[in-house]
């Protein structure tokens, strides 16, 4: 078998851990190449690049595997795992408070993406990988969210200078695109204090699409009834409070569209194989037993294109059937499904599947193209 072969059993394998703790083809294919020729520095390269180091890990040592790896990078493995756990669990605390403080000043605030992922479609066993605490607020709450980060010790418009040891401002330009763009506010950062992390990193959205986009769905009723997520561990009784499932959905499926479609975010950095893990195991898990409210709120607001074109994706890379189950396969038109969207509001396109475009290590070549007539809502 020759190097690329093996560079590509090492790709296939890793989209296999994905889900081979759902699907059982997926964990007998993933079987099969564990026993064949595999690049295990592809490997690791390839999951590191898609934050997979720690699901890589934990399915491994499920399946007595780690025998693989050289015993160098068998120790960086494994320890991604527990260090991810561990990471994990004190950004869950950190979610836990905000959302404690939130609920004491009457406030609707919801976690969402990977603090909430990690329990309702990971199974709380810490593999899913995430940086930030994403909270969703309604936008007329702008002020009082700010104030009540500013209350448990985090500093607005700032980042870290890992160099210097120390949070900045951000400079002037971020600062003007985020006044430009209101649909989030900029990045909250608290430094710890005797903490095995430097600092914790908060990341407010006031919208599931963005500010200038056709496609919006209205707060007052993505808020209306947030659900109570359970974390375990030994105080019992700790909730997160997440967005409803159907809106969570929607806002997994609309946030990698932005990642994946824009010209701009294209070129900062490519969306992550784990990013349409997500889509995936939350449709099998939680999404497909509310697929006609999904249906329904997807036709009320006139978000068909997005949403197929990240389910058209997502199928293509993991052989689930979530176009067809939502009854979205009038919006997969070619022209619609390879394109993207310039910074000046014009048409792209890229050659390829998002499988190819995922495993390259370089963003997609981007041609200019005609803009498709499903992008009519998209504005940049």
């Amino acid at each position: 078998m020759t190097e690329r072969s093996e560079r590509e059993n090492a790709w296939r394998l890793l989209g296999h851990v994905c889900t081979a703790d759902l699907d059982p083809r997926a964990a007998a294919a993933a079987a099969e190449l564990l026993s064949g020729p595999l690049d295990v520095d592809e490997l690791i390269s390839q999951a590191a690049r898609h934050a997979l180091l720690p699901a890589l890990a934990a399915h491994v040592i499920e399946v007595e595997r780690t025998d693989l790896f050289p015993l160098e990078l068998r120790r960086h493995l494994i320890d991604s795992l527990y260090w991810n756990r561990h990471k994990t669990a004190l950004a869950t605390a950190e979610a836990l408070r905000i959302g404690a403080a939130a609920d004491a000043s009457g406030m609707s605030l919801a976690c969402t993406k990977g603090v909430v992922c990690q329990f309702t479609t990971y199974g709380g066993r810490g593999v899913r990988a995430f940086g930030d605490i994403d909270l969703m607020a309604h936008p007329d709450d702008r002020e009082k969210v700010a104030a009540l980060l500013g209350d448990l010790g985090y500093s607005g418009a700032v980042t870290y200078d890992h160099k210097a040891g120390r949070v900045v401002e951000l400079g002037r330009a971020d600062k003007a695109l985020y006044r430009l763009h209101r649909d989030h506010l900029p990045h909250f950062l608290r430094v710890t204090e005797g903490e095995s992390i430097p600092f914790h990193v908060v990341d407010v959205a006031f919208s599931l699409t963005w500010q200038t986009s056709g496609w919006q769905l209205p707060m007052d009723e993505v808020l209306a009834d947030l659900e109570q997520v359970a974390v375990p561990g030994p105080s019992g009784g700790d909730v997160l409070p997440a967005l409803a499932v159907p809106y969570d959905f929607l806002f997994l499926v609309l946030h990698l569209f932005r990642e994946a479609w824009f010209q701009r975010t294209i070129l900062k950095k490519n969306v992550r194989l784990g990013q349409f893990a997500d889509i995936c195991r939350f449709w099998w898990l939680r999404g497909r037993d509310h697929a006609a409210e999904i249906s329904r709120l997807v036709a009320a607001h006139g978000l068909q294109p997005p949403i197929a074109w990240v389910c058209h994706h997502t199928d293509a890379v993991f052989g689930s059937a979530l176009v067809a189950e939502l009854g979205l396969d009038g919006y997969v038109a070619e022209d619609w499904v390879n394109s993207a969207g310039a910074t000046d509001g014009s048409g792209l396109a890229w050659r390829g599947s998002m499988r190819d475009r995922l495993r390259d290590r370089v963003p997609p070549q981007l041609t200019a193209a005609p803009l498709p007539s499903l992008a009519r809502a998209v504005r940049a």
